[in-house]
């Protein structure tokens, strides 16, 4: 989790919520190096002092979500991992967990969030 700003408004970006998602954790760390950036440099974001923006707001940023999700979507799920089966069995009897959404138990976090 990266905290910017000090503000009294919070604002929560939270990327990687699929095991299949890895375009938006590259986002929000882009968002992030950008932010940091304009603020470094004094400059603004679409008119808006980026010093501003950041002590009015705190911005809380978690990029991935469900790292281990995403780990069994791009390296598969070993054959020494205790949930293996249970995993399997979910993945709808495949072992290509190329196109994985769950975490580690196989829970769809998106709808934790009403995604």
């Amino acid at each position: 989790m990266i905290t910017l700003g000090e503000g009294a408004n919070v604002l929560a970006y939270i990327g990687g919520l699929n095991g299949s998602d890895g375009v938006s954790p590259r986002l929000l760390l882009h968002f992030v190096r950008d932010i940091c950036s304009v603020y470094a440099e004094e400059g603004s974001v679409f008119g808006f002092s980026a010093k501003r923006i950041l002590k009015e707001y705190t911005l809380i940023v978690i990029p991935m979500l469900n790292p281990d999700g995403r780990d069994y979507c791009v390296n598969g799920v070993t054959v020494n991992n205790p949930l293996r089966d249970r995993l399997i069995n979910k993945n709808r009897g495949s072992e290509d967990f190329s196109c994985w959404r769950g975490n580690a138990r196989g829970i769809e976090l998106r709808y934790n969030f009403g995604l």
